[in-house]
């Protein structure tokens, strides 16, 4: 009897309790942001002021509102105190010039090294491995050439660096680092080509001190590359190789636990570079940060996660590849961003907007540091245009993003982490963003050459206008016809794209950069840091100086065509783009600065159809990968003999250690035709990382190519 009567109560409470319980939730998080915002104030020790309509702004009230502005302004301005307001509120910094205030070279570490994971985990990480028949090879070499004699200069040249190292254990981590990844290759392809003595720098010693934490980025992808030797199947029975094998996975596991830290964000892009030396440790990405650095890590992460199986690494990736995805029409040119975005995230309230109470109302909004002053920013998870860029600049070393998200693809195997039944795809984004990078950088210098099929690429600058009677946003391009070594990435972008989206007129464009930058080659000497270039008119033959005298006479480098149409603060983001091209020489020559008799420049020494030059600083690392890359897809044997006549011209002498390990590594996979580019993907370090892939001819999957994005 007594427990029906428990069981009729219960049936009666039960409605009531889970009445209660829904109640709670709903206002738990109804009163949560206000919660959090009162809590704020009580951090900084300052209330909110109320601002009323009614006069009750009298003299005293005012003067201690002041007073008070002034003390919290003190707080985040002191270094001594700003370290415990960082802890509740991130702090926004413009760059990493300003970042650099905040270093301590003595700093030290309090507090253990603490794993950040600020990413939802996976259960079970993506299979990658899988394939089908419809998954394009890149490499198309059919008949192995030995090119013994090539690859003997190579290993010689090696040698003879290592032995002139006294003691590998003064050397820094990069070079070691170097050393490691360039040996495990050699061996790889010729197990006989070092002895164990000369393979002697000690990684062993990353002990995580900060000084070390510095290298860690540049490192991680030479652990990568010694994995896959230690790794092959040849050495499964192999004790040594085995206990190799676990040490450098332990190790590049603890590296990229590391790098993580620097995705400890409010949006969770990267800031980079990283300050570690630093007690200011809750911060945003910079608010100026260079596109190309947006690319660190994205290989490194996505080789870690298929050794480690750790999906940690695969959410990293996810989350940029789909920040950069909702920011392709953010900017002038749609799907290609300038040299500086704004990777923050934050877009700051106005004080009319918080006024109206309006950072209570919102979503994802923080309060935070900026320049000595709270501020509440909207966190998005975007990447935003800089708030003050007057011209938006495209400079090549941009194209190191692009090259590193179709590589990506290519090391997971066709797999970008496409969500279903969403508009957004990373690989349209990607597709759509070469193929305005074919439509708007190239262009045909005016060199003394006859040739017809030489292209360079070029930097550009934008400005967006609302022409109000096409009712349309009118974007103005100037190229720069500023031509650098990064520029030849677009090569490599090109050749890989054209393979694996199926579209071979970017082999051809891949082919006509790689001539034009090898005839700045012969011309120069050299691939200069930096050489601005004449452009070739459809009218225009071979360079003639007397030609540029005349041009130069009528005023033609003074020519400013980006002032166009009224210009908006924001062009409307729901109306169509027209670009517009113009020349936008950024070096005016002047008749004062020609020798109008021996038709040269007065002042240079520089060749008359350059307008300015800066010397090369380094090797041309991106034109010999360009090399592989066009070798092994179109097996015409052209590409080898620029590397040879590369490698000869080459001054050995005056490299690094880490300079001469890119070049052999890079000319090895040119010469060595069982290098496959199937078998490696190349990083901007230009470590070998290998590629694992399992065919599978009932695996289910489309491959996408450039027709798709015709069909749409």
């Amino acid at each position: 009897m007594f427990i029906k009567i428990l069981i009729h109560l219960w049936r009666k409470c039960r409605s009531i309790l889970l009445l209660l319980v829904t109640a709670s939730i709903l206002f738990y998080y109804t009163f949560e942001n206000e919660i959090e915002h009162l809590n704020s104030f009580a951090y900084t020790d300052s209330l909110p002021l109320i601002q009323n309509s009614v006069a009750h702004n009298s003299q005293t009230n005012h003067a201690s509102a002041k007073s008070n502005e002034e003390e919290v302004s003190k707080g985040l301005t002191d270094k001594s105190s700003i370290n415990e307001k960082n802890k509740y509120f991130p702090i926004l910094l413009e760059t990493e010039d300003e970042a650099v205030q905040y270093q301590q070279e003595n700093h030290i570490e309090k507090e253990s090294f603490h794993p950040f994971h600020p990413f939802y985990e996976r259960k079970a990480p993506i299979p990658y491995k899988q394939i089908n028949i419809e998954y394009p090879k890149l490499n198309q070499i059919t008949s192995i050439r030995a090119n013994a004699r090539f690859k003997d200069t190579l290993l010689e040249r090696w040698i003879a660096r290592l032995k002139k190292v006294e003691d590998f254990a003064e050397l820094d981590l990069h070079s070691n680092a170097s050393i490691v990844s360039t040996n495990f290759l050699l061996q790889s392809h010729n197990h006989d080509a070092l002895t164990p003595v000369e393979i002697v720098p000690k990684l062993s010693h990353f002990d995580d001190p900060i000084e070390q934490r510095l290298w860690s980025s540049e490192i991680l992808a030479s652990v990568l590359s010694v994995l896959n030797q230690t790794n092959s199947e040849d050495h499964n029975n192999d004790v040594e190789i085995d206990t190799q094998s676990q040490y450098f996975r332990n190790l590049a596991s603890k590296i990229g636990e590391m790098l993580l830290q620097s995705y400890d964000t409010p949006n969770n892009l990267p800031q980079i570079p990283f300050f570690w030396k630093s007690p200011i440790k809750n911060r945003y990405a910079f608010r100026r940060t260079k596109s190309s650095l947006l690319a660190t890590n994205i290989l490194e992460f996505l080789k870690l996660s298929h050794v480690t199986n750790d999906p940690q690494f695969d959410s990293v990736i996810q989350h940029i590849l789909l920040s950069f995805s909702k920011s392709a029409k953010s900017f002038d040119i749609d799907y290609l961003v300038p040299a500086v975005v704004d990777a923050s995230g934050c877009l700051p309230l106005s004080d009319e907007r918080i006024s109206k109470g309006e950072h209570l109302r919102e979503s994802h909004v923080l309060k935070s540091i900026h320049k000595g002053k709270y501020i509440h920013c909207k966190v998005t998870k975007s990447l935003l245009p800089t708030h003050n860029a007057v011209d938006n600049v495209f400079v090549l070393d941009t194209i190191d993003l692009y090259l590193t998200i179709v590589k990506a693809y290519h090391l997971n195997n066709g797999n970008l982490y496409e969500r279903k039944h969403t508009k957004i795809s990373s690989v349209k984004t990607i597709m759509r963003s070469i193929k305005m990078l074919n439509e708007t950088i190239l262009f045909q210098p005016w060199l003394p050459s006859d040739s017809e099929d030489l292209l360079l690429p070029t930097s550009i600058k934008s400005k967006a206008h609302f022409d109000v009677l096409e009712d349309s946003n009118e974007v103005a391009l100037g190229k720069e016809f500023l031509v650098s070594p990064e520029g030849a990435k677009l090569s490599s972008l090109f050749a890989i794209s054209g393979m694996l989206f199926n579209d071979s007129s970017l082999i051809e464009q891949s082919k006509a950069i790689t001539k034009g930058y090898y005839e700045l080659y012969n011309l120069l000497g050299e691939i200069p840091d930096i050489v601005a270039l004449d452009n070739k008119n459809d009218s225009t033959g071979p360079f003639e100086p007397l030609k540029k005298i005349e041009l130069i006479k009528n005023s033609h480098y003074k020519l400013d065509t980006l002032a166009l149409g009224v210009k908006l603060d924001k062009p409307s983001e729901n109306k169509p783009k027209h670009y517009l091209f113009s020349e936008a020489y950024p070096y005016i020559p002047q008749i004062e600065d020609v020798d109008e008799e021996r038709q040269c420049w007065k002042f240079h020494s520089w060749p008359f159809y350059v307008n300015y030059m800066k010397a090369s600083s380094r090797p041309p690392f991106e034109f010999v990968e360009s090399l592989i890359y066009l070798y092994k897809i179109t097996e015409d044997y052209q590409w080898k003999l620029i590397g040879e006549d590369l490698m000869k011209r080459t001054d050995w002498s005056q490299l690094s250690i880490p300079d001469t390990g890119k070049m052999i590594r890079l000319l090895f996979a040119l010469f060595d035709d069982n290098v496959s580019i199937d078998d490696y993907v190349i990083n901007s370090e230009y470590n070998f990382m290998s590629r694992d892939f399992k065919f599978m001819p009932t695996y289910q999957r489309k491959y996408l190519t450039f027709q798709d994005l015709e069909d749409k």
